[in-house]
């Protein structure tokens, strides 16, 4: 059975050796035994770019995880405000996949220039849903499914 982890927001840092230590725990008992691993966003407290990389604290980091990644766990990353500029060195250092934004907007998306109105390609995490449906305002609202605030109904192709 396939297994993924998703882990958000550890806001990894110096000042932080205790998270730091539950961190590497996580990697060594559980994220080693996976199939993948998805870092979602604010994995670092700052990352400047990836000349951080040459700061030790970040160089051990990064080598837990193409520790990972070279044991055969896929490994993802998508950027947070705290480290958007994570980056392609940052990536072939680690054997990571860096992933779009999800709640990126394109100003002329596909499906408008299609004249497909409601329908958006999705940027779900590694291609897993590949149409998001947007409900469209026809008659009156009660006709309208609810979702919930952030939510979407997704297919796969």
């Amino acid at each position: 059975m396939a297994s993924s982890l998703f882990i958000s927001d550890l806001h990894l840092s110096e000042e932080r050796p205790g998270a730091n230590e539950t961190f590497f725990s996580f990697i060594e008992e559980k994220a080693s035994k996976a199939d993948s691993l998805y870092i979602l966003g604010d994995f670092f407290e700052y990352w400047a770019g990836d000349d951080d990389l040459a700061e030790p604290f970040h160089s051990v980091i990064a080598g837990f995880l193409r520790g990972l990644s070279e044991s055969g766990v896929e490994l993802y990353v998508m950027h947070g405000n705290r480290d958007f500029l994570v980056g392609r060195q940052f990536c072939a250092e680690t054997g990571a996949v860096l992933l779009e934004d999800p709640t990126a907007r394109v100003a002329n998306p596909p499906s408008a220039r299609r004249g497909l109105p409601g329908l958006a390609p999705s940027r779900a995490l590694g291609g897993l849903a590949t149409r998001v449906h947007v409900p469209v305002t026809r008659g009156s609202a009660r006709d309208q499914p609810r979702l919930a605030p952030g939510k979407h109904r997704c297919h796969r192709e």
